[in-house]
């Protein structure tokens, strides 16, 4: 059964792709959200989402719950059914739909490694792409697909730029490794619940959080760049690099508290574009 499951998923994604890459990038961006909105209330994952952001903002009424939960499903279909269009644009093309603020925060540590942490906002697929004008040696670190056929679906679509993709896992960690060593910029997506991380308040509760990024920057002592991602409109974004973390006398623990810290503000400001559909927290 879970062999014709993931059969039938990779047919979806080939057909979904087939017909999103044949339109124009906001057509097919509107396409997808209003695709999601429908499908993405009949979800389980719906259900996650009310009860993430109920116990995240326990004074907001059930209608500005609702609300966000329609603006999570709109972001979530425009990532789906843009980000293979966007990735295969020219550079040029590109820049047009995407504005960078505060590049000299990053730019400062060029031929050096770095290690720069997002979030599952806007549309997190291309950041990396975003900073190739820049004549930096990036790498991303992505997790797998748990379907084997999609997962290469999906790697197809992220090495259509020059980044060095390493996967997530023991599997990617000499890879990593080499990557710093490599003075690479290497963007991370740090707001997933990994169950063996370490406990970190993230919005007001505990949640299991991957140290990684805090125990590499100590070890080989290469700087920690937040990059925030904001949809302007439908497939228009800015990214805001922000000034390095000040590491001085701070533990993993310390670093860690900091970027959750970070993220969290950048959730607050914009929920609706935040990844609310898995279980984040503890409770």
């Amino acid at each position: 059964m879970k062999k014709l499951r993931y059969f039938l998923e990779y047919i979806f994604v080939k057909t979904w792709l087939f017909i999103v890459e044949s339109l124009p990038l906001e057509i097919a961006s509107n396409m997808g959200s209003k695709v999601f909105q429908v499908i993405g209330k009949k979800l389980k994952a719906t259900r996650t989402a009310r009860t993430n952001l109920k116990k995240t903002f326990p004074n907001l009424n059930d209608k500005g719950i609702e609300d966000i939960i329609d603006g999570v499903w709109d972001n979530f279909g425009r990532v789906v059914a843009e980000t293979s269009t966007i990735m295969k644009m020219p550079q040029d093309e590109f820049n047009k739909h995407v504005q960078i603020k505060g590049v000299e925060n990053l730019l400062k540590f060029k031929g050096k490694p770095a290690l720069i942490y997002t979030a599952h906002q806007a549309n997190w697929e291309f950041v990396a792409k975003a900073l190739i004008p820049h004549d930096l040696k990036v790498g991303g670190v992505f997790r797998k697909a748990n379907n084997r056929l999609v997962d290469k679906i999906i790697n197809d679509i992220r090495h259509l730029v020059d980044v060095h993709m390493i996967p997530k896992g023991r599997a990617g960690a000499k890879e990593l490794i080499f990557a710093i060593k490599n003075n690479e910029q290497i963007v991370m997506l740090v707001d997933q619940k990994m169950n063996d991380g370490i406990k970190v308040p993230f919005l007001g509760r505990d949640a299991m959080t991957a140290p990684a990024i805090a125990t590499l920057s100590l070890k080989y002592d290469c700087p920690i760049i937040p990059l925030q991602a904001i949809r302007t409109g439908n497939s228009n974004f800015e990214l805001i690099i922000h000034p390095h973390l000040d590491k001085a006398n701070k533990t993993v623990e310390d670093i860690m508290i900091e970027i959750n810290n970070h993220i969290g503000e950048w959730v607050k400001e914009r929920p609706e574009q935040w990844f609310w559909l898995h279980r984040r927290w503890m409770d």
